[in-house]
């Protein structure tokens, strides 16, 4: 479990770092985070304001993070949007163990998230920042001998969506899960009950559509390449006018781009098919689209939109702090409102 601010034995996540990169008054202050589990905490030092991020239990490799650590520092490094790199302590190692919960320190990159429809020139200069990042990322070469997620640029099938290909066949098979949390509200039950009539309402439809187009965009060859996978409008920060970072990439792989492009817009600009259009015409600008790419855009989002729908609903049962069931609440309505006026938007037939 992660520390609570105020408990004393955090300073030992600290102990074998430099002192310019420990606290150096005040507590750990947590920030709100997303819903991986994951412990994130800001905190001020001499060299400035850090990030202790305390991985989920579920995450026990370190292997696998130091490869994560050798992609950022690399990206970071080649163009000018940053992204957060751990940092070493005085032996060298990026990350440790307390508490069977991996940690790591990384600066703390000012801006704020990327708003809901942004105005033309905020959308347009996150997408050339995005675009840059996928050129960069795409001269990525893995360190001689490893082998994991994230590999260099090669032509082949989406994973994302031969994987979602398959759990789309399993919720139509099993149906949406509803195990509710030994210490989850039944008042919060009951709101997630009724947004799940919504979704078993929207699901032979969307499911048969998604479906329609997965089985076409999954057998179609793509540059696959590193990408974040998660790619969320509040992973996008600016400041004074322009793209000061993006943050979070613990699920990076090797993926298309459209993995990324699509989730960042759907998050962005919902249903809105004139900037989702202005959009892609942006970030082709920086990084041109192949013709495979943009015919299986659609694909992306709506499977993407449909399977984060499903899972947000099996989650919502089993939440027991009340603010992030709040959260996951809104998102889970977010999805439903974009599914519900789904079938007037034509993406493949605007680019």
């Amino acid at each position: 479990m992660a520390p609570a601010e105020s408990d004393p034995d955090s300073e030992i996540f600290f102990r074998l770092h430099k002192p310019e990169n420990r606290p150096s008054s005040g507590s750990l202050r947590r920030l709100a985070g997303g819903f991986s589990g994951a412990g994130v905490y800001r905190y001020e030092a001499p060299a400035g304001p850090f990030i202790l991020r305390i991985w989920p239990a579920s995450v026990q490799s370190p292997s696998r993070l130091n490869r994560l650590a050798h992609f950022l520092s690399r990206l970071d490094s080649s163009q000018p949007t940053r992204v957060p790199v751990p940092i070493p302590d005085t032996m060298g190692d990026l990350f440790g163990f307390y508490r069977q919960r991996l940690f790591h320190i990384e600066p703390f990159l000012p801006g704020s998230p990327l708003p809901v429809h942004p105005n033309q020139q905020t959308l347009t200069a996150a997408m050339h920042a995005i675009a840059a990042l996928h050129v960069e990322s795409a001269k990525y070469v893995p360190p001689s001998g490893r082998s994991g997620e994230i590999r260099e640029a090669s032509l082949g099938l989406s994973p994302a969506l031969q994987r979602r290909l398959e759990l789309l066949h399993e919720v139509l098979k099993r149906g949406i899960a509803r195990k509710q949390g030994s210490n989850a509200d039944p008042a919060l039950a009951q709101q997630v009950d009724l947004l799940r009539l919504r979704l078993e309402n929207l699901l032979p439809e969307s499911a048969a559509q998604a479906l329609q187009l997965l089985q076409s965009a999954a057998s179609t060859p793509l540059l696959l390449q590193p990408v974040a996978r998660d790619l969320w409008r509040e992973h996008v920060l600016m400041a004074d006018g322009q793209i000061s970072g993006v943050i979070d990439w613990a699920a990076t792989g090797t993926d298309s781009v459209a993995t990324d492009l699509t989730r960042l817009l759907g998050s962005l600009l919902g249903n809105n098919l004139e900037a989702w259009t202005d959009a892609v015409k942006a970030y082709s600008d920086v990084r041109p689209l192949s013709n495979a790419e943009r015919e299986t855009l659609q694909a992306f989002d709506l499977s993407n939109l449909l399977l984060s729908a499903i899972r947000c609903c099996e989650r919502c049962y089993t939440m027991t702090e009340r603010e992030k069931a709040a959260a996951m609440l809104r998102r889970l309505e977010e999805y439903l409102d974009r599914l519900e006026g789904y079938h007037q938007f034509r993406l493949s037939e605007s680019l």
